[in-house]
Parts: structure tokens; C-alpha cells; sequence
């Protein structure tokens, strides 16, 4: 657990630096468009929100002892999908969706160059794999898990696509 941990966090901080690099040259990129982005209410403002909602459902599981023994399998999982990310924003740069990537300020730099494969939608799923290991009802976290991707498309930190691909690389990693 410790290795696979350390190897994500280093070739991720690569990947992000070289990212960082491409993308301080690409500012004025517009972003692609997303037909989601367009059907659905723009929460950009409120971006935080997403990483509040996660820590809400991350919180539940300090409390449930018998989720305890299934976390450092689908710590791995994560690890192995941040892996996947780092790889994937390596090799192909894809402007950012938030409005702010425009024209960004110093704390919007971090998220402006990195969309693909979104981590937030892979650690949800992960959590929902961990909820269903401890016997939750897998239509509930199912829900849980699209309300909250649906979220983060409408806060513009990513694509529908990345989205996507953060729930079926957790599912097909974390099972």
C-alpha cells in the first residue's frame, strides 16, 4: 500500500508539473465544448462545493468500524486510478472547462491544466464500492455516486468525459 501510494504521488507530481508547463503556454484556450455544460446549471461560483460533498461522505466511514478492514484494498484501487490520470494528463493536454482557466489567478493554476480522468468522480465511485463492501444498497450509492458526477460537471471542473472515465476506471480497478 505504501509503495503503490508513493509511486502515484510521484508520477503525478511529474505529470502535473509537465501539465502546468503546457498549460501556462495554452492559457487563452478556450474550453471544448460539452453539450452537459450546456443543458445543465452552471455552478461554476461554487467549485468548493464538490470537495465539501465528498468529505461529507467520506466523514460516515471514521464512524462504521466494519467499512475499516476494506480500505486499504480500495485505497489501492484510488492509487492505481490517480495512477491511470497522471498518465493520461501526461500525454494529452485538454483545456480546462472552468471559466476561471480563462484568465486564471495564482490559486486557479492547479486545477486549470489537468481535466482528464477526474478524481473526484473516481474517489466518489471508490467510496461507493466501500459503502456497498458494508452492506449499503447498491441503487442508494449508485444515485449518490451520479448526483455527485452530475455535480461536478456543473461546477465546470471537468468534462462529461472525465467524469466518465473516473467512475468505469474505479469500477473496473475497485471490483
Amino acid at each position: 500500500m505504501i509503495f503503490i501510494t508513493v509511486l502515484t504521488c510521484i508520477v503525478y507530481l511529474i505529470a502535473n508539473s509537465f501539465t502546468y508547463k503546457i498549460g501556462s503556454q495554452r492559457l487563452c484556450q478556450p474550453p471544448l465544448y460539452d453539450i452537459l455544460h450546456e443543458m445543465l446549471p452552471n455552478l461554476s461560483q461554487n467549485v468548493h462545493v464538490r470537495d465539501y460533498v465528498l468529505i461529507a461522505m467520506i466523514i460516515p466511514i471514521l464512524f462504521m468500524r466494519e467499512l475499516w478492514p476494506h480500505i486499504p484494498e480500495l485505497w489501492n484501487a484510488f492509487m492505481i486510478v490517480v495512477l491511470i490520470k497522471a498518465v493520461c494528463i501526461f500525454f494529452t493536454y485538454i483545456p480546462s472547462s472552468h471559466p476561471s482557466c480563462q484568465n486564471p489567478g495564482i490559486l486557479d493554476l492547479n486545477h486549470c491544466h489537468h481535466s482528464s480522468v477526474s478524481g473526484h468522480s473516481a474517489l466518489c465511485m471508490i467510496l461507493g464500492l466501500l459503502y456497498i463492501k458494508g452492506g449499503f444498497n447498491v441503487w442508494i450509492v449508485g444515485i449518490c455516486v451520479f448526483l455527485y458526477s452530475i455535480l461536478i460537471v456543473m461546477s465546470r471542473a471537468h468534462y462529461s468525459c472525465d467524469v466518465i472515465q473516473g467512475v468505469i476506471i474505479s469500477l473496473i480497478v475497485g471490483v
